[in-house]
């Protein structure tokens, strides 16, 4: 998949690696209280050997007719809100995709699959924004 964005200064190509680079970034951001993991809820490391390939699993990109849709799944700190981690994070997500000078995605999904105390505790939660 690639994203193609004409101006009048050109045009530029932006792979899907680049977007799921973007979003991991912004996750990355938040490590104290969020943490990347896989569909089914477990915890994802940046590997010694492996880096950030595990982490990227966590992040799915599709691009359809009408733009970009975005799922993330994580697990949230214990005392943390849901709602706010993921409203800080969807927001620095448009903002990286309007410094590209990409359109908004058109949804994304932030799918929290447990929160983290002492031990992890399973949730399936979603907070969606939806750009039209």
């Amino acid at each position: 998949m690639q994203v193609l964005n004409k101006s009048h200064y050109g045009a530029i190509n932006i792979t899907k690696q680049v977007m799921n680079k973007l979003v991991l970034d912004e996750l990355l951001k938040y490590e104290d209280i969020v943490f990347p993991c896989s569909q089914t809820g477990k915890p994802l490391k940046k590997g010694f050997f492996s880096g950030i390939n595990e982490l990227l699993s966590s992040i799915e990109i599709h691009e359809a007719a009408n733009g970009t849709y975005i799922v993330f799944y994580i697990i949230v700190k214990f005392g943390e809100s849901i709602n706010e981690i993921s409203n800080a994070i969807f927001d620095s997500i448009e903002r990286d995709f309007e410094m590209f000078s990409l359109v908004k995605p058109v949804e994304i999904k932030a799918c929290i699959k447990g929160v983290q105390a002492e031990h992890l505790t399973r949730r399936d939660v979603e907070v969606i924004r939806t750009n039209e």
